[in-house]
């Protein structure tokens, strides 16, 4: 990938990126599962020719699914998400039925309340509460533990 210009990410050794006149195209690589994308349709084109000669290669068409991420398209945006994934995690894990509650809450010391059974926030939690960091530090932590699905 080297040396057909591509640079390889150092927060991501699978990722691969090839950035030139403002033209981008990247490859991020799981096993064996690609994924190739960029605003350059003639490199898209050139690279999955030079990957052909040395793998073989099936062509699944625009992404849907990787890595337990849904990805659908409109004409306007890309969306990513990981419903399917945390659904299939909880019905293996056989808590499919169990009654969510805010993980926030339990961090910063509230006795847990199941979604929607008051509280002052969406969805029954505290809101605003004290956290490390503050309320703004928060945020990023809640996203990690209480994402959104």
């Amino acid at each position: 990938m080297k040396k057909i210009g591509y640079k390889q990410s150092d927060a991501d050794h699978t990722l691969f990126v090839k950035n030139a006149n403002k033209k981008i195209t990247a490859l991020i690589v799981y096993v064996d599962d690609l994924v190739v994308t960029g605003n350059d349709d003639y490199e898209l084109k050139d690279l999955q020719s030079r990957l052909a000669t040395k793998f073989e290669l099936k062509d699944l068409g625009p992404l849907k699914y990787f890595l337990g991420i849904e990805v659908s398209r409109s004409m306007s945006r890309i969306t990513m998400c990981q419903r399917k994934y945390i659904l299939d995690l909880l019905a293996e894990t056989g808590m499919l039925d169990c009654k969510p509650i805010d993980m926030l809450d339990i961090l910063v010391g509230e006795a847990p309340k199941e979604r929607g059974s008051g509280g002052s926030g969406p969805g029954g939690g505290v809101q605003g509460a004290a956290a490390p960091g503050g309320v703004q530090g928060a945020e990023p932590l809640a996203g990690k533990i209480r994402p959104r699905f």
